[in-house]
């Protein structure tokens, strides 16, 4: 079993980054993996509410819904959401440390950045 960390650090916005990201997560998530996302920089606004379907992009809201139930860790660096104003989180993120997420990063067998 590997520990896979996937790491989004773009905003749900202008590109199609992060749901690939999140969409990954889900697909390693199925083999012999211990897999972690890892939300950075403009990457905790996903975390918000959004109609992403409005403008044409693919929601993550059901990623967010499964990833629980597949054994996924998702993370949210403090420092980013403080910066972004972000104070609420839906169920199942956890709130990290920029020191706890660098040694999410080097605790990883594999990484995986989105940006």
């Amino acid at each position: 079993m590997k520990k896979v960390l996937v790491i989004v650090q773009d905003s749900p916005f202008n590109t199609l980054r992060p749901s690939e990201g999140f969409r990954m997560t889900m697909g390693l998530s199925l083999a012999d993996n211990e897999v972690s996302l890892l939300l950075m920089e403009d990457g905790v606004f996903n975390l918000l509410p959004l109609n992403a379907e409005a403008i044409g992009s693919p929601s993550i809201q059901t990623y967010l819904e499964y990833f629980p139930k597949v054994h996924v860790q998702l993370y949210a660096e403090s420092g980013a959401l403080a910066e972004r104003k972000i104070r609420s989180l839906p169920d199942g993120v956890r709130m990290i440390s920029y020191q706890e997420a660098s040694k999410l990063i080097s605790v990883a067998e594999v990484v995986i950045p989105f940006r």
